[in-house]
This record gives C-alpha cells, sequence and structure tokens, in this order.
C-alpha cells in the first residue's frame, strides 16, 4: 500500500492525540499527571514487522487486542519487562490489590486500549470495537492480518509519583480499514 507524506502526517496526528487520550486515561488510574513524550511514530510494511517485533520487543511483554466490525485490524501494546514491576508496584500499592502481575498489565491494557481507540473513533467519527486484551504469546497472533500497514509509536510516560514507563503502542489495521481511515482524515480536511 503505497501511503503520501501528508497522509503519514495525518495518520501521526491521528496517533498523537489517541496516545495523550490514553495517557489521561492513565492519569485518572494513577490520580496524578501523567506526561507524555510526543511519539514517535513509524510506518512500516507488516512484512517487515516481524523482524521489527523480534529486536525491538525481546525485553517487553506485550498484550494484543483485535478490533472488531466495520473497523478491523489489531492493537499492541509492549511494557518493558524491567519497569513493568515498577508499573504494577504502584498500581498494587494505589489501589492496595493483591494480583498477579498479569492481571494487572491486562487490566492497564484495557485502559489503554480502550483510551487509544476513542482518541481515534472521536477523531474520524467511526465507532470502533475490540477485544479483551490477551497476553502476547506468539506474533502469528497479530501478523494474520494480510498484506498491510504498522503504526508504531514508542510513548514515554512519566508519572509524577514514580519516574518513567516505556511502552510501545502498534496499531496494524487491515487494509480495508486504513483505506477507510485515510477516507475519513482526507474528508476532514475537505
Amino acid at each position: 500500500m503505497r501511503i503520501s507524506e501528508d497522509q503519514i502526517d495525518a495518520l501521526k496526528e491521528t496517533l498523537n492525540i489517541s496516545a495523550g487520550q490514553s495517557a489521561t486515561a492513565l492519569s485518572n488510574l494513577l490520580g496524578c499527571m501523567v506526561y507524555m513524550n510526543v511519539p514517535e511514530i513509524k510506518i512500516m510494511d507488516i512484512d517487515k514487522l516481524k523482524d521489527f517485533l523480534s529486536e525491538e520487543t525481546r525485553s517487553y511483554i506485550s498484550f494484543f487486542s483485535s478490533f472488531e466490525k466495520n473497523f478491523t485490524g489489531k492493537i499492541l501494546v509492549s511494557y518493558e519487562e524491567d519497569q513493568k514491576i515498577k508499573f504494577v508496584n504502584m498500581i498494587l500499592k494505589k489501589f492496595n490489590l493483591e494480583l498477579d502481575e498479569e492481571n494487572v498489565l491486562v487490566e492497564v491494557s484495557n485502559i489503554v486500549f480502550g483510551s487509544f481507540v476513542a482518541g481515534i473513533s472521536n477523531f474520524i467519527g467511526l465507532t470502533i470495537t475490540f477485544s479483551p486484551p490477551e497476553i502476547l504469546n506468539s506474533f502469528d497472533n497479530i501478523l494474520n492480518i494480510g498484506n498491510s500497514v504498522a503504526l508504531v509509536g514508542e510513548i514515554v510516560l512519566r508519572p509524577e509519583i514514580n519516574g518513567e514507563i516505556r511502552a510501545k503502542i502498534l496499531l496494524i489495521p487491515s487494509n480495508e480499514s486504513v483505506v477507510l481511515l485515510l477516507d475519513k482524515l482526507r474528508k476532514m480536511t475537505e
């Protein structure tokens, strides 16, 4: 799929808005300001994604979800392995919970996905639904999307109360959904 520079800029802006909504949702969860850098967004062909994921998320724990109905594809969030413990402990302490770290990260991923998807949905005026997050055990779970593109953003969240948390968010829409998204963005600029 050929995407122009203007279309790439529009996609990046859409993802920036969505990432900002995720930071706001985490801020609400943690009860403190969560600062976020402007994510570096990369767009890559799906055939290059497996190598990228193997290299870039080697020391991460990842969760994914599938988009359903009129906008299809996958979304993935990956937390740095060494920082996930700090993040999980921050949440367990704040809410006085006794859960295992995977369940905490599934719930946080659900919040991140929900706010991220809501950002895209609100921005383009399209209802987007997704399945509950699952831990990523195999790249095959997210690479079975066909010939599409992946939009990869690295986000650094800095909660006031506890340093820095790095995460990668990948949006892997189907070709049809990329066309739909670009069409909605084009109509917004007319």
